[in-house]
């Protein structure tokens, strides 16, 4: 689902994927947000994935991401090539919402409208 968003003070267009394990934004974000692709403030982490295959991630944490009236702050986005096949520059500046992003609240959706609305949510035992 894509809903309005505002990503450390730029407005866009976001992606609501819950199955999707972290989140992450296309090029055009990095240019609006004034963040070059060698920036220090992206980390370099290598890691395993289940299949053993090697990968290298590049977290980037880029300051609040509003939804609605709600700020997510103080996590780390994904960027890179394969961080966010779904959202080409073509849709503008596109941050990809995932399940780490959300993961300590509950969420109501209506798409009717686009809009998310995040309630301080219980994790699951």
């Amino acid at each position: 689902m894509q809903f309005g968003a505002v990503a450390d003070s730029a407005e866009t267009r976001a992606f609501l994927d819950t199955g999707w394990p972290r989140g992450s934004a296309n090029d055009a974000l990095l240019e609006t947000l004034a963040i070059a692709v060698d920036d220090p403030q992206i980390r370099v982490e290598p890691t395993v994935l289940r299949s053993g295959a090697e990968r290298t991630a590049r977290p980037l944490e880029p300051g609040p991401i509003q939804i609605g009236k709600n700020l997510i702050s103080g996590r780390a986005i994904e960027i890179g090539d394969d961080a966010i096949s779904c959202a080409g520059r073509k849709l503008g500046p596109f941050p990809h919402m995932s399940s780490d992003l959300l993961a300590d609240y509950r969420l109501l959706v209506d798409p009717a409208k686009g809009q998310v609305v995040r309630l301080p949510g219980q994790p699951a035992p």
